[in-house]
């Protein structure tokens, strides 16, 4: 690395982390006010000992089943991002891929609608000396993974299961297809933005031109956003055209990786001695519940997910131990996850920092 190259990195360093520390330390101290308040309402009405009592008798090995769901979604995530990246050249390793999987979900769980991910994943990307606008393209070719396999999840669990939404909800059930339209939409854009660049032009005006009537000065901030899009993404978009195998493998890793997530609140019904509902029935009413709460601008959905948790799922569980099962889903699938990563961070910059980098 030249000199110029050693001061560019430098400077961006500088300027990123002056930039984003003091956003990351609010987003982190709003999300553990919002835990906060979470806990103190659900154990305003439910005590405290019942609910550690009933988590006791629980079946341990499919607590750990669940547990184990959310390291095999990680280790897709990661995949994810190791193959696109040596399809352009990166010769980075798996564990570098995992390192950059448990940057996003952390700092995407922590920010409000999970707008801190992807910076933090390029930031330590670009440190590893890999191209911002390849590393870009990369994620938006993961998301574009994620948000078909979601999107996709929800609306077969919104069809299948509709006679489990219309008793838990009755007709109320329709306001849960407003997250599978945003999802929608999202991922015909970003796909446009990759392979179509004119489509994508003509959804930016329209959408510049629709947020204009409510004010110009946020259609201006919009245009000026997707215009920064095209230039990181269209950079590399001609590498991972010529491999669109990586498109498909991407897609079905996504399906696997959401399917582990969604599997465990299965495991914690197993867990509490429950057999009348199946697999397949209660990951699905959990698609349609990770998609409905989704475009929540909360960190975490936190509040958004504990309660519709609430409404659909008091049709599969006992009333008596509902709030011991959300609480332990959303332990599993959130708050441990945000605990371990938390750590191993702190071991990433304590690496970093003696390495003097």
């Amino acid at each position: 690395m030249t000199e110029k190259e050693h001061v560019k990195k430098k400077y961006v360093k500088i300027r990123f982390m002056n930039t984003e520390k003091k956003s990351f330390k609010k987003s982190g101290i709003i999300f553990l006010i919002l835990v906060v308040i979470l806990f103190a309402f659900v154990f305003h009405s439910v005590s405290l000992n019942e609910v550690i009592e009933s988590i006791r008798q629980t079946d341990q090995p499919f607590i750990i089943l669940g547990m184990l769901m959310m390291v095999a979604y990680l280790l897709c995530d990661a995949l994810n991002i190791y193959r696109p990246l040596h399809i352009l050249g990166y010769p980075i390793s798996y564990l570098q891929s995992i390192k950059y999987s448990i940057l996003g979900f952390f700092f995407s769980y922590i920010t409000p609608s999970a707008t801190g991910g992807q910076p933090m994943q390029i930031y330590y990307m670009y440190k590893d000396d890999i191209n911002v606008s390849h590393s870009a393209l990369v994620l938006i070719i993961q998301l574009i993974g994620h948000e078909t396999a979601i999107t996709t999840l929800a609306i077969i669990g919104f069809i299948s299961q509709n006679g489990l939404l219309t008793k838990a909800m009755g007709q109320a059930k329709y306001t849960l297809l407003i997250g599978i339209v945003v999802n929608v939409l999202i991922d015909l854009f970003m796909f446009c933005v990759v392979f179509f660049k004119k489509t994508a032009r003509i959804i930016n005006r329209i959408v510049v031109k629709i947020a204009g009537v409510f004010s110009k000065n946020v259609a201006t901030r919009i245009d000026a956003s997707l215009k920064q899009v095209y230039d990181d993404y269209q950079n590399g978009a001609d590498d991972l055209k010529a491999h669109k195998g990586i498109i498909r493998k991407t897609v079905l890793t996504a399906f696997f990786q959401m399917l582990f997530m969604f599997t465990v609140p299965f495991c914690v019904y197993l867990g509490f001695h429950l057999h009348q509902f199946h697999w397949f029935q209660i990951t699905m009413i959990e698609a349609v519940l990770f998609v409905a709460v989704g475009f929540v601008p909360l960190p975490g959905a936190i509040g958004a997910s504990e309660g519709l948790f609430y409404i659909l799922f008091r049709v599969l569980f006992p009333s008596s131990i509902l709030t011991s099962a959300m609480l332990l889903t959303r332990c599993i699938n959130l708050y441990f996850c945000l605990v371990i990563d938390g750590l191993l961070i702190l071991l990433f910059t304590h690496c970093l920092k003696k390495r003097g980098n």
